[in-house]
């Protein structure tokens, strides 16, 4: 497999950068095919943080179940409370198995607001 060392490098530049600009450009680099570069997309993503989360989420909805893992993977390193709810409709209802468990992760990583969403919760 031949790896596009350009794209990879851009992605890792524009995460170093941290500049919420190149979220929309990085969002659109989770659907390549090439999962180093997805990989690279995903952890530039991080880097830049929370203003990655709306999109990320918006990817939850993908038809591609790795561009959904790498959204539910980069939104449990990023660790922001308005991931909690998409997340966990991410782990009750997506179709792939390895997506659910990457959810299961991502919500045990963001830890308290999943506490509180969970008390709030009523029995039934």
């Amino acid at each position: 497999m031949k790896i596009r060392l350009s794209e990879v490098g851009l992605a890792t530049a524009l995460g170093k950068i941290k500049d919420a600009r190149a979220v929309e450009p990085l969002i659109a680099v989770l659907k390549d095919k090439d999962s180093s570069v997805r990989s690279e997309a995903a952890a530039a993503l991080v880097s830049i943080g929370t203003p990655a989360v709306e999109l990320l989420v918006a990817t939850l909805k993908d038809k591609d179940s790795s561009v959904r893992s790498g959204s539910v993977g980069a939104l449990g390193k990023i660790k922001d409370a308005r991931a909690v709810e998409p997340l966990m409709d991410c782990l009750k209802k997506d179709k792939d198995p390895s997506v659910r468990s990457e959810a299961a992760a991502a919500l045990v990583s963001i830890g308290t607001p999943v506490v509180e969403l969970l008390v709030a919760c009523p029995e039934g």
